[in-house]
């Protein structure tokens, strides 16, 4: 059952609204002029004005609103709100808000709150998603819902930015490969243990040699990458971290740090490991086809076919690796590398 259940972290807790909250509230949210600028409450000019508007909230507690009012436990000050929306709860996908009054802020209020509100979200009420969005020259809502966990999701609206966390986000194992323990990309020498940092980072930007940072990908993705690198990482997400999410087709991400730990030779045997657990699709595991050629690895190639492919959707893997291995507009055969030929042959065999 979803319901506006108490939460308590570290220097907060998360409640209903009371009617006691209302000069608390009103003194330090409902009546901030330069915290109204992003919130979609008009600014109240007297506290019987909040008054109205927790006694709304108290009204649809019963009627799945879920609005949390944020309570400093040192001084019992209620600083700012944290709501979800029930639109979409039947598809197990909500959205956040939150607000925090302008002289609470800078504090770390609002990435705690939205920190356990994610995971009651999603661990207690079992949901999949939650989103998150905000005006692109809100720069510290951004900033909030990145250090919270939330992945940035790469759009061409220059005026709003969009978040999301999945479910699988907080038990996704991160993964990079590399050659040693150097970038193939920039020379960049990591330092193995210890947190990274980049010193260009720009996450507004939609391409990634302008967005900077670190790139990294999902062990149950990361098969389309083993051609980077002889060696892959665990990557550990510190604390505070900002992590777009580039492409989730392919399971790229980006942070402005990172901690690479537990190096591991890229053996045939990790590459088979590594494709029994992945979620790649049809379309991008017959680039892998062609990507595994790259390190040699014909055999694994081979295996994928066997195991994947058959008549229901060859065709998906013949049209992706021509495309995928075409040097002008249309597909030539006689353009393939040996082992390229090899693995096309299987292909089409498999059609028969």
């Amino acid at each position: 059952m979803i319901y506006t259940k108490e939460i308590q972290s570290q220097r907060l807790i998360l409640r209903k609204a009371l009617i006691k909250d209302a000069e608390s509230l009103y003194n330090n949210w409902d009546s901030d002029i330069e915290m109204h600028k992003y919130v979609g409450y008009e600014l109240h000019t007297s506290i019987e004005n909040t008054k109205k508007l927790i006694n709304k909230w108290i009204s649809e507690y019963e009627n799945r609103r879920l609005t949390w009012v944020i309570e400093i436990k040192e001084n019992n000050e209620v600083i700012g709100v944290i709501s979800a929306s029930s639109n979409e709860l039947d598809n197990k996908i909500t959205e956040v808000g939150f607000s925090i009054g302008t002289k609470y802020q800078g504090n770390g209020y609002a990435t705690e709150a939205l920190k356990v509100i994610i995971r009651y979200l999603i661990l207690e009420c079992k949901l999949d998603i939650v989103k998150g969005g905000c005006y692109s020259t809100n720069v510290k809502s951004a900033r909030t819902m990145l250090k919270a966990g939330m992945k940035e999701v790469v759009n061409t609206d220059k005026e709003i930015r969009y978040f999301e966390i999945r479910k699988e986000d907080l038990t996704r194992k991160y993964v990079r490969v590399m050659d040693g323990i150097k970038s193939n990309a920039g020379g960049f020498e990591y330092k193995l243990d210890e947190i990274n940092y980049s010193d260009n980072w720009n996450p507004n930007e939609t391409e990634p040699d302008k967005m900077g940072g670190f790139n990294f990908g999902s062990e149950d993705k990361i098969l389309r990458w083993l051609h980077r690198g002889d060696t892959m990482y665990d990557v550990i997400i510190p604390e505070d971290t900002e992590v777009v999410l580039c492409n989730e087709e392919k399971g790229v991400w980006r942070a402005n740090k990172i901690i690479v730990t537990n190096p591991r030779q890229i053996t045939d045997e990790l590459v088979i490991e590594l494709y029994k657990k992945t979620t790649l699709s049809n379309k991008v595991l017959a680039q892998c086809l062609q990507t595994l050629l790259w390190k040699n690895r014909l055999e694994i190639s081979k295996y994928i076919i066997r195991d994947r492919v058959n008549k229901e959707n060859v065709d998906e893997f013949i049209k992706e690796f021509e495309d995928y291995n075409k040097k002008t507009e249309i597909f030539n055969y006689d353009e393939l590398g040996q082992d390229s030929k090899t693995i096309y042959d299987m292909l089409i065999e498999s059609c028969i």
